[in-house]
């Protein structure tokens, strides 16, 4: 009997051991199939989710409460579908009973530049905030809640031992940099804090929104102002409606927003910083306690340095494609930007449409956008030309290299959407560090 029960729990120990060997080994082979697929696929610059498939149990609570609809379940563990779709919810990191998924900023292959942040959103530089994109959180509802928790902090920051306690009309609490969904946040919740405030933008009200194609589409959520109310609503919402929503938060809160300043330097310390702007009558200075900087991460658009890029027809961004009918037009990039005014553009009765990008596939831009693009390849509206470069602008055609050697393409027009140089040189001369973020929180 004794030895019947022995061989009995022999032969299921070498059962549940063979059992383990074969998922572990699924689980490697599903782990380094999806390794490659989000390798393929590249990653968002702004705050996304990684799965430790050695922890997934596979419950599937990340997939239902997902809003994109970007997770898949496959040989028991699930993975993110098309990485670069997140806009960085981050419902699934909460929903996940093992915590098997968490928050991070770039890839181990891929590093993201970030400005180092302590508690609060304050900076290393005492009393000087950051808010919104340019610290990582890409979505509108996010960046709104950055800025509402950043002024938060500031009576903390100004209640510190040696700050200085000065009484000048000309001091405000606040000096906020950047009219975007997180600079006007925040300039509400100084409206109620009671904190005196100055709002300077660059350009105009709405930050990136602004300067968006006309009619595009963006994917907010919904978020409570305080003094406003709900803001945005769920889905894909068109351009005009945010910035009809952030004209409502002005006249609401009310907020004055001095449009037209270009920051330029920021000297001094927490209790009198001096901002120096370029404005509409030459340079200023605002004084604040405290500053936030809501500037975003585009900063100025990157350039080609190609021979004949300073002429007058060539942009780099997209407003509006109904002025190009009748007009050859070159967009030049591989990402959403360049592929979204290339659409827009193919659609535009008259308007002769060609998209340049240096690769041979768009698979680091949104699914939803490499279907809309092939749709008007397909449909013979837009011509694509893969693996070349931009060599030369002249008047009326554009030199472009590839595998075949030098083409001269027939254009009017040139849009160059080749991303954005981050203000880096701008933060460490106000002493903001900057650290570069390899798959870390």
């Amino acid at each position: 009997m004794f030895s019947q029960a022995m061989l009995g729990l022999a032969a299921a120990i070498v059962v549940i051991t063979v059992v383990g060997v074969y998922l572990a080994l699924r689980r490697e082979d599903a782990q380094a199939a999806l390794g490659d697929v989000n390798d393929q696929q590249g990653l968002p610059p702004s705050l996304h989710p990684v799965i430790d498939l050695e922890v997934c149990i596979g419950s599937a609570g990340c997939i239902d409460v997902c809003p994109e609809s970007l997770l898949r379940a496959k040989d028991g563990v699930t993975f993110i579908h098309s990485v670069g779709d997140c806009v960085g919810h981050g419902r699934c990191e909460v929903a996940c009973p093992v915590d098997a998924i968490k928050l991070v900023f770039g890839s181990a292959q891929r590093g993201v530049d970030l400005p180092t942040l302590r508690k609060g959103y304050e900076s290393n530089v005492d009393g000087m905030f950051i808010a919104g994109e340019l610290g990582g959180m890409g979505l509108i509802r996010n960046a709104m809640t950055q800025g509402l928790k950043a002024i938060e902090s500031v009576p903390r920051a100004l209640a510190r031992p040696g700050v200085p306690q000065l009484d000048d009309p000309d001091l405000v609490d606040v000096v906020i940099v950047g009219a975007g969904p997180a600079g006007l946040a925040a300039a509400v919740n100084c409206v109620v804090k009671e904190l005196r405030f100055k709002l300077l933008d660059q350009y105009t009200v709405g930050g990136s929104v602004a300067h968006y194609p006309r009619r595009k589409l963006v994917f907010t959520e919904q978020v409570e102002l305080p003094l406003v109310g709900k803001v945005g609503k769920r889905g894909d919402v068109r351009k005009e409606e945010l910035m009809s929503d952030f004209e409502r938060i002005i006249e609401a809160a009310p907020l004055s927003v001095l449009e037209g300043r270009r920051v330029v330097g920021i000297e001094g310390q927490v209790g009198d910083f001096r901002v120096r702007c370029e404005g509409p009558e030459g340079e200023e200075l605002h004084r604040g306690r405290t500053v936030v900087l809501a500037i975003g991460r585009r900063g100025t658009p990157r350039t080609l340095g190609v021979p004949g890029e300073e002429q007058s027809h060539v942009v780099y961004r997209l407003i509006d494609a109904e002025q190009y009918r009748g007009r050859r037009v070159l967009c030049v990039g591989g990402g959403d930007s360049a592929i979204e005014a290339a659409v827009a553009l193919a659609q535009v009765a008259g308007c002769e449409a060609h998209l340049s990008y240096r690769r041979d596939d768009f698979s680091r831009a949104k699914s939803k956008n490499q279907e809309q693009l092939q749709r008007m390849v397909t449909l013979g509206q837009l011509t694509l030309h893969l693996q070349t470069e931009v060599r030369e602008i002249r008047a009326q055609e554009v030199v472009l290299e590839g595998p075949a050697g030098l083409e001269n393409l027939g254009i009017d027009d040139v849009i160059v959407n080749v991303g954005g140089v981050l203000p880096t040189p701008f933060l460490e001369s106000i002493g903001v560090e900057i650290q570069t973020k390899f798959g870390e929180a």
